[in-house]
């Protein structure tokens, strides 16, 4: 993997297009940086005779926030194949994705407003996906030999939720404002992607700490008699 992938760490808010040389610069940049596109400027990843809807168009290509680190991503549309694989740290919200999204992710946060191709979460083992499943189509869509799906939990409602909101205030989506406005209905639409082994992994995190707190008690009573 390219170092500067390594590197990456930004804020993408993709509005209503995609520009090559915003794009093709953000890999190789060190540190911060911010990305804020708002109309179409050429035919770069599949931008082609964009129009429409934002939802309803592919306006980012392949492979986005490949190998990610940390950062965040919101993307008004949906992107091309490949989304977040690899991603180790990134959060990010779009609109619908191609085949193999979120394909050997191992942290990070995704979030997916929309349809998904097939083979989502191949070789996934660690992070979690949250996908909003209006139509009911997504569970055969997933890669289901490391992962598992899972209800939200009233942690994850919330995370989600905050994500959505923060979506919608950088990028005016209509349907992130939409699923908001009807939230109470919409929320009982999303599945949690989880793989098993840091499930499992996240379950033993927390056994540790509970004793070490239940320790630190003990000691506590001793010393204080």
């Amino acid at each position: 993997m390219c170092p500067a992938v390594r590197r990456l760490s930004l804020i993408a808010a993709l509005m209503l297009g995609v520009t090559t040389p915003a794009l093709a610069q953000s890999p190789f940049d060190a540190g911060r940086l911010n990305v804020n596109i708002r109309e179409l400027s050429d035919d770069a990843f599949q931008g082609r005779g964009i129009g429409g809807v934002a939802e309803d168009n592919v306006i980012a290509g392949n492979v986005v926030a490949y190998g990610a680190t940390s950062g965040e991503i919101f993307i008004r549309g949906i992107c091309g194949e490949r989304f977040c694989v690899r991603n180790s740290g990134a959060e990010a919200v779009v609109e619908g994705t191609g085949d193999h999204a979120c394909e050997y992710m191992t942290g990070g946060r995704a979030v997916v407003l929309g349809e998904t191709g097939r083979n989502f979460a191949a070789g996934m083992s660690g992070g979690i996906a949250y996908v909003w499943d209006s139509t009911g189509g997504f569970r055969p869509k997933v890669n289901k030999e490391m992962v598992e799906l899972e209800e939200l939990d009233a942690a994850d409602l919330d995370y989600v939720r905050g994500r959505i909101a923060r979506h919608v205030e950088l990028t005016g989506s209509d349907r992130g404002r939409s699923i908001l406005d009807a939230w109470e209905t919409e929320r009982k639409r999303f599945v949690k992607v989880m793989p098993i082994d840091y499930k499992r992994a996240l379950a033993e995190l927390r056994k540790l700490a509970e004793q070490d707190q239940q320790d630190a008690k003990r000691v506590e009573v001793k010393v204080n008699g």
